[in-house]
């Protein structure tokens, strides 16, 4: 437990972000809680936008290779995490899928996606986008798709 110098209140470790001084020896919690650090941030901005976006392009400016660099390296993590959210389902589910690493039905390996239930919002499997057009197009609806079978399977054999 810790006290907030700014609101005064008690509050758990977990409420307060972690202080990146390079002069500290090791981590340690802020002054602040994460809220209070949060509005004060906000203030900041809407105080004056314009002086904070020039601030920003000019950080970006400065480290543009490190950011990007950052970002290439963390983007499959936050892929992750974005579908484990979106799902409500974990991130090991996620990780699983994307190791197979080919289409679940056609055996393609361009351009694939998670497929999901729109009713139930479950994630079904890995398809590429083609097979995952073909799903949407027949509104995941069984017989359409065996509609479909026997229209090829007669179009092909006669």
């Amino acid at each position: 437990m810790k006290i907030c110098s700014k609101c005064k209140a008690e509050k758990e470790d977990s409420e307060f972000g972690i202080s990146r001084d390079e002069r500290m020896r090791s981590p340690a919690l802020k002054s602040w809680c994460k809220k209070c650090e949060s509005e004060y941030q906000r203030g900041i901005y809407a105080d004056n936008p314009q002086k904070q976006r020039h601030r920003r392009a000019i950080y970006l400016t400065k480290y543009r290779d490190k950011y990007n660099a950052a970002r290439r390296a963390n983007r499959l993590a936050i892929y992750i995490s974005e579908c484990s959210r979106k799902y409500k389902c974990p991130k090991s589910t996620i990780k699983n899928l994307l190791a197979k690493n080919s289409c679940e039905i056609c055996g393609g390996s361009h351009r694939l996606s998670i497929d999901h239930c729109h009713t139930k919002n479950e994630v079904r499997g890995l398809l590429c986008d083609g097979c995952n057009n073909l799903l949407a197009r027949a509104k995941d609806n069984i017989q359409t798709l065996k509609n479909a079978i026997k229209y090829l399977t007669r179009c092909i054999n006669s």
